[in-house]
Order: structure tokens, then sequence, then C-alpha cells
């Protein structure tokens, strides 16, 4: 009945019955906070930061969000978010004195009532978690591309993947990646290709484009934590039509919830035949219109319809492994800064939040069994929906190299002993030393020596491959080598690597040259490289010149002088200059002239000029007599810089 006075009266069947405006859907809409992200903070190791944490269920407090204690545990994620606006915040003294009662014993005596299940009698709840919808919606991309490129017929020009994947996803994503049309290109069937593209979409999906390094490396945790991150759908259905939306959903075929909804059809047609069954035709009462709530207090007194908002719960779950693992849910009192952070914390690990508003509100109502009309104190959560994210829990920073590496000759062991020290590391994780050793710099550095004391109490997966005859297993940090000395006497050359508890390496440390001096009974030793070059290149740094400082010519009475900056653009506390105008153009260089065969020197003063833009010159200010090693003045070739 659609009626706009609700004291109107009707006549049905010769029974008076009172009218009253269409049943209205039942909801309770909660401040939402919204623009969730989080970042992972490694502070130091502890040897069971993998699984020191085990879950649980209920509610804890979140506590510590002071600089000082975040700084006093091991890890940390680390969330910010925006608290709703428009709603009036109680301090946590206000909160407490308003609520009478502790709130964790509130939320664990089922005193919450979240606005997403918040509904009158009159209507279902039907919520549905999406199961295997990334398996569906593979099945389903490779039935539209097969539909295009035919059964088993992939095209190889990369114009005709894309233009494939842009009508396979389009409305999904904005533009379409080159890597991604370089992967589908590759792919053998349009099954891959379908796994292709929703392995770009769940990625292009996750919270500030975080990427997972080597934890994506392992599918099935990666597609768990796709699973969880799908949102669940939660709606509310009139049960006089229950059946009717129930079924008119399960015929759409091709839709990614079909197997859901088809389970929810078996109850659909009774909860619906008994609605009909237990309905008034001749009217509506005003039963319908309730809403059971479970309340923190009952006071006798008018209602003043207040709503303030007084925490945030962060609901939290785990992808570790194979196991999805749930923790208690973070009630945060007092703070509306829209910062905080998550302490208990597994290495490795994906944690999914879920962030609510928690409301106190004041709502009229009658109290069930007494009947008496009076004020109840209700505590609503919101939705969270506004506020989801998924956070990966790995380190990305690598350890430093060592310092003081040493060589010295080990006279009873004959033996070339190698010594170095422990860097500062503030994450405390460096659990390997990888020694090694090379003839020359033109050699590759080969791996001679692994000094394995990691104490971790489960392993991380090695990310480099070495044999185990190489590696020394020992309880204690052991910082010395030592190689016993071959027959000859060719120099061979040194450096250490630092190696964390996650895999992560240190550049080479100094490189230094050993040579044992048999007619003076001793070892000398020669710096060849600072620290700080990586293992890809290991003669990034040598300590010496690259380029030769003499260079000998003859038979010449000119010199061609050509500025190639290696600096294109030099910046200053107050301009920034470009080398190919104003650096070259203000430049003085001096060239060294020596006859070797008089013994004659001189030096010719250079000085750069700038004939256009684009171009520089070069002259010298020295005139004389070319036997003397004094060249005639002379503007050198214009020269163009590239």
């Amino acid at each position: 009945m659609a009626e706009s006075d609700p004291n109107l009266s009707t006549t049905a069947g010769g029974l008076g019955v009172e009218v009253f405006i269409s049943d209205p859907l039942a909801a309770v809409d909660a401040p939402e906070p919204f623009d969730a992200s989080g970042e992972f903070v490694y502070n130091f190791f502890t040897p069971n930061e993998r699984q020191e944490y085990t879950g649980g269920s209920g509610f804890t407090l979140n506590t510590g969000t002071g600089a000082q204690s975040r700084e006093t545990f091991p890890r940390r994620v680390d969330i910010v978010f925006k608290p709703p606006t428009l709603i009036s915040k109680l301090d946590l003294q206000a909160a407490n004195s308003f609520l009478g009662d502790d709130i964790i014993s509130l939320l664990s005596g089922g005193k919450l009532n979240l606005e997403d299940g918040i509904v009158s009698d009159k209507f279902q709840r039907l919520q549905i978690n999406p199961d295997q919808v990334d398996k569906k919606l593979i099945d389903l991309v490779a039935g539209s591309i097969g539909e295009i490129a035919q059964e088993d017929q992939i095209p190889r020009s990369s114009s005709e993947i894309g233009f494939q994947i842009s009508n396979a996803i389009a409305g999904v994503r904005g533009p379409i990646p080159q890597e991604l049309i370089d992967s589908a290109s590759a792919a053998q069937s349009n099954r891959e290709i379908g796994e292709t593209i929703i392995k770009y979409i769940n990625a292009s999906g996750q919270s500030n484009g975080q990427t997972y390094g080597s934890i994506a490396r392992d599918r099935k945790t990666l597609e768990r934590a796709d699973l969880i991150a799908g949102r669940q759908e939660t709606m509310s259905i009139n049960r006089l039509v229950y059946d009717r939306v129930v079924t008119a959903s399960a015929s759409a075929v091709n839709h990614l919830l079909i197997d859901e909804i088809n389970d929810r059809r078996t109850e659909s047609l009774n909860v619906q035949t008994r609605a009909i069954s237990a309905s008034n035709s001749a009217g509506v009462s005003e039963d319908v219109h309730d809403l059971t709530i479970t309340p923190i207090r009952f006071e006798q007194r008018t209602s003043r319809n207040r709503s303030f908002l007084i925490g945030f719960l962060v609901e939290k779950i785990e992808v570790r492994d194979d196991d999805i693992v749930e923790h208690p849910t973070m009630v945060i009192m007092g703070n509306y800064s829209g910062v905080f952070s998550d302490y208990a914390i597994n290495y490795g690990s994906f944690f999914r939040y879920r962030i609510r508003s928690l409301c106190v509100r004041e709502v009229s109502a009658v109290q069930e069994g007494t009947n008496l009309a009076g004020t109840a104190i209700i505590l609503v959560g919101s939705s969270g929906e506004s506020a989801e994210l998924t956070v990966a829990c790995e380190e990305n920073v690598p350890p430093p190299e060592v310092a003081d590496l040493r060589a010295f000759y080990d006279f009873e062991n004959q033996a070339v002993q190698l010594t170095w020290s422990l860097p500062v590391n503030r994450q405390r994780d460096i659990k390997y030393f990888q020694v090694f050793k090379r003839r020359s710099i033109e050699e590759s550095f080969r791996l001679v020596r692994v000094i394995d004391f990691d104490d971790s109490i489960i392993l991380s997966t090695k990310r480099e491959r070495y044999s185990n005859v190489i590696v020394q297993k020992t309880n204690l940090v052991n910082c010395n080598f030592s190689d016993p000395l071959n027959s000859d006497e060719r120099e061979a050359i040194y450096a250490v690597c630092c190696v964390d508890a996650h895999g992560l390496t240190s550049g080479y440390s100094e490189q230094i040259g050993a040579t044992f001096v048999r007619a003076r009974n001793a070892l000398s030793t020669r710096l060849v490289s600072r620290s700080g070059a990586p293992k890809t290149y290991p003669n990034l740094y040598l300590a010496e010149d690259t380029f030769a400082d003499v260079v000998r010519v003859s038979g010449y009475r000119s010199l061609m002088t050509i500025f190639d900056p290696e600096a294109i653009v030099v910046e200053t506390g107050s301009a920034t200059l470009r080398a190919s105008n104003d650096v070259a153009s203000e430049s003085t260089f001096t060239i060294s002239l020596i006859n070797e065969d008089s013994g004659l020197s001189a030096s010719v003063v250079i000085k750069s000029g700038k004939l256009s833009a684009e171009n520089i010159f070069a002259v010298s200010n020295i005139t004389g007599d070319p036997d003397r090693a004094i060249l005639e003045q002379e503007i050198i070739r214009e020269t163009s810089i590239s």
C-alpha cells in the first residue's frame, strides 16, 4: 500500500483495518572511514618471526601508537585512513563514561549491531561468499576469446592479442599495458590467456600498488589472498518475493555467483511460502516495522536521538602459506587521527584488514517483555566496505657490506687468513657470510665459502643456489676464513658479502689482493676496490684509473681538442646549467706537452668559448717554435657537443 497518511482506515470484509505507509527496507547507515592504506615496517629480526602470532577470535584493544613504543616491536603494519566526517566524536574518558562498562566486555557479550546485519523480521538477509571466482572468470574470459579466435586457434600478432584482451576486460581496467599483451602473446591456449588476464586484474586491484616480491611466487598463496580480498555480497530481500528473486538470479547461467545462488534455492521457496501464509492480506500491521536490536542498556526517558563516533573496529585475516588464519578484531578507542599500528605481525604473510566505524546511538524503543517505552542505547558498527586493504609483510632492504676486511698470513697453517667485522645493522638480520675469490680483475668471482649462523625457527627460501659442500654451519657469528696457500705466488683477490635471514644480499666488501712473497716470507696486500660493488659488476669501483693519462704521438703539428661532457645538466644552488652551452662555454683545460727528444715541456691552457647555442670551440694562448714544444696559436676546430 502507498497511502500518504498512516492514520487512514479502510474496511475489508467488514473488518476495520488501520493502513500504514508501504514497508520501508529497514537499514542502519553508520558513517564510513575511507581511503585506507598500509605499509609493512621491519624493525629487527626474531627467530620465530614467521609464526610468532597464532591468531584467535574475539576483541582486543589496540595500544602503543607512540613513536617510542613502535620501535620496540620487531615488526608492524602502519595503517592510515580518513575518519568519517560530520559526526560528533567522544574522547576516551567521555566514551567510557557514556558506555558505562568495559568496551571489550560489551563487544564480547554480543552488544555490537552491524549495520549490514540489522533488518526487520519481514526481510531475509542473504549473504553470499564468493568461491572459486577466479576460476570461473578465467573460463569466462577464455570463452569470450575463443569466440573471436575460434577454439584452439591463437593469433600471433600483438595487435590481435591486444584487441582480444581489450574486449575481454572492457570496462574492468584502463589502457592495456604492453607487458600484458606480450605475456598473452606467448600463451599456448585460450585458457592461458585467461589466466594471464585475471592475474593482471588481481595485481592491479591491490592497494598501494604494492608488489609482493618472492611471496608472489607461491601461486596458491596469492590465489587465496585474492579470494579473501573478494567482498561478501550481502542484501536484504522481502520474504514475500524471496523465492522469485533467487529464481530469477539463478536463471543468469553466466553469473559468477551462480553456484552460490543455486545453493539458496533449496530454502527460498519455503521461506517465501511461510511468509505469504503468515501475512495479513487485509493490511499491514505495526509489527512489520519493528527492528530487534541488542542495546547496551535501556533507560525510561525520551530519546534525544544522539549519535557519537567512539572509535573503530579493525577486522584482520592472515593468509599464511596454505592457511587462512583469523585474528582478534582490534578496537581503537579515542583515537580519531586515522593512524594506528598493528604489532601482531608474522613475517611473510598477507594481512587483510577491514576498518569499521564504531558508533553509539540513542533510539526510541519498547523494551521486550515489559512493553515499557523509553530510550535504547546501542553500539553500531559500519559495514567497512570503504576501508579495506591488503598488506604483504616482506622486507626489501638488503644488509650493508661487511666492515674492516683484512688479510694476513697464518704461518702455522700456511694459509691466507681473512678477518672482518659485522657491520652496523639496525635490523639485526644478517645470518650468512659469503666469501669470494678470484685470481685477477679479468676473472669472475668464485664462491668458496658460506658461513651459516641462521637461527631462524622457520628458514626462508634461498634466493641463490650453491653446493652444501662449501657451507660452514656455526652457532656463533664467525667473521674469519682461512684459505690454504698455493705453491705459486699469483695474487688472489678476496671479497665478502652479507646475506640476511630473508635471502637479501649486500654488495661486495672491499676487495683485497693478497700475494705471498717467498723471498721476503711475507704477505703483500693491496686495495683492489672499495666496498659497495654489486655482485653482477665486481669491477665497478676499481681503485685504478680507467683511462691512461699519457698519450704518445709523433709527426703532428696541430692539436684538436674535443669536449664531450659526462655531465649533461649541472644543478647549483641558484641555477641549472646545461653542459651543451653554459658549462662548456666557461671551461678551462690544461694540457702538458713533452718533447721526449729534447726533454723540453710546456703547458697549453685551452679555454672554451661559445660559437653558437649548440657548438663550442677551444683556443690555446701559447705561441712559439714547435721544435721547442711550444704550439703556435691557432683556433682548434669547431666541435659539437654530443
